[in-house]
Formats: C-alpha cells, structure tokens, sequence
C-alpha cells in the first residue's frame, strides 16, 4: 500500500514546489574554470596568470614553479612559448633580456590606460 504523503491542513497542494525558488545559473568561480579539463593549457595559463599574478611582473621560471603545485608538471620551455604568444597577443607586458626576462599581464587594462602608463601596446607600435 503506497499512500501518497499527506499535506497539512494550512498547505495548500503544490506549494513546496511554488516557494522554491528558480535555481540560478551561477558564474564560475577560478578554481572552477581553471580546473575545468575542457580547458587548452594556453586557456588555464591565461586564467591562472590574471588571477596569480594580476599586475605584478613574473619570469617564467616563476610561473612554471607555481602552476606545477597547483596543476602538476609544466616544462620550462611550454611556460615560456606560451608566455611569448600571449606577449604577442598584447596580453602581457615584457621586459628584460634573454635570460632575465619579466612578464606582467595587462589584459584587463584598456589600451589607452596602458599607454598613459607607458606600457607599449601591439597596435601603438
């Protein structure tokens, strides 16, 4: 014998459903996007510098360390191409020479900000 639950006398059928309220897509946090395995390693990089290292200059040795706590093995030479490419796609700053080359990411910074701080700028170039 299934009897269906009861309901007191003060609720009216269907109201358990009515008082919940609509679940809300929310935003990602960090650690969620950037542990999301659908992500290219230059995607979780681009996200793990903007929140690792949000305006503060970085080598690549530096990068390499950090991410491999986090995320497990990274060569030297992957974390520098990429930091290259995205030095290309003027999301970072670069300074320095061969061997003691810096990087900031600037990718939140509209171009005119950047340039009025003297951060040189793919298209100002």
């Amino acid at each position: 014998m299934n009897n269906p639950p009861q309901q007191s006398p003060q609720e009216p059928q269907g109201s358990r459903q009515e008082q919940q309220a609509p679940t809300a897509r929310k935003t990602p946090s960090f650690q969620e996007r950037v542990g999301d395995t659908k992500l290219t390693i230059n995607e979780r990089l681009e996200l793990f510098l903007k929140y690792e290292y949000p305006r503060i200059w970085f080598s690549s040795q530096d990068v390499q360390k950090h991410y491999e706590k986090i995320y497990g093995p990274i060569k030297l030479s992957t974390v520098s191409t990429y930091l290259s490419r995205m030095f290309g796609k003027g999301l970072l700053e670069r300074r320095g020479n061969r061997t003691q080359r810096e990087y900031m990411y600037i990718s939140d910074e509209p171009v005119e900000l950047q340039a009025y701080q003297g951060i040189p700028h793919q298209n100002m170039i």
